[in-house]
């Protein structure tokens, strides 16, 4: 387990907005990082260089889940949004 792991997520979270509503988008941000990737460069390169490196998808969504429950405030827009969000998919998808 990389122990560097939990502070870059900690500090992706506290300034990007979108990172807190997606796990695949924080997890790039993650990745980016850590491990100095660019977006040419092949998957299995990238879960190569994260298994050799201790990082793993697991980790990253416990500590934005954590960090959620650290930041209440922050999950009830979150939550609010998703609802907005929810509501005009019902009006547009739903039968009539």
């Amino acid at each position: 387990m990389n122990r560097k792991t939990k502070q870059i997520v900690y500090n992706i979270l506290d300034t990007d907005e979108y990172a807190r509503e997606d796990d695949l988008y924080l997890t790039m941000k993650v990745i980016e990082k850590m491990l100095n990737y660019n977006y040419g460069t092949a998957f299995g390169v990238i879960l190569q260089g994260m298994k050799y490196n201790g990082i793993s998808f697991e980790s990253i969504t416990r500590h934005r889940r954590k960090w959620i429950e650290l930041h209440p405030e922050i999950e009830i827009k979150a939550t609010e949004k998703r609802q907005d969000e929810e509501l005009v998919y019902h009006m547009e998808y739903a039968r009539r």
